[in-house]
């Protein structure tokens, strides 16, 4: 299914919001095997469903298509 809502990085107040981004909504999976990304930041291609950084880029919000994260461990 496909869903639209406001996706903000941070608060709603946050300068980083897209009003009605479309975004896959996963009811149940059961690996990861046909799906890539997180909030559309995974690569921008048609297959992988809308992408939040290009939506960003798009507004003006941001000056290039590039994001960043680090996951790790705490303590």
């Amino acid at each position: 299914m496909v869903y639209a809502d406001q996706a903000c990085l941070g608060p709603a107040t946050s300068s980083f919001c897209v009003k009605n981004f479309t975004f896959f909504g996963v009811v149940e999976q059961e690996g990861l095997d046909d799906l890539d990304g997180i909030l559309g930041l995974s690569p921008d291609y048609s297959s992988n469903g809308p992408s939040y950084i290009s939506k960003l880029k798009e507004s003006g919000l941001i000056d290039q298509k590039i994001a960043s994260f680090f996951i790790g461990h705490l303590g």
